[in-house]
């Protein structure tokens, strides 16, 4: 399996690979700010993956960003609608 992921990263353009090590940096700094308790995203990250959704193909959202697909649709239609 570690040799079909391997691939596939290699494979994928450099913006998606690097859209991808964005979110889940962003989600290293949430998870830091918040040690304890259930995770709670600010306006500023649901901003952050909403706007990094459109560089990450949808196939690989569930193991990418730490919330669900529909979630991540919901965040990038709020943000689009407010402007």
């Amino acid at each position: 399996m570690q040799v079909a992921v391997c691939s596939a990263v290699l494979l994928r353009s450099e913006s998606a690979n690097d859209a991808e090590f964005l979110v889940l940096r962003h989600e290293n700094v949430v998870l830091r700010r918040q040690s304890t308790g259930p995770v709670h995203h600010e306006p500023a990250d649901r901003f952050w993956f909403a706007a990094l959704s459109r560089l990450v193909h949808r196939s690989r959202w569930q193991e990418v960003f730490p919330v669900a697909p529909g979630t991540v649709l919901d965040l990038h239609r709020s943000f689009i609608a407010s402007k």
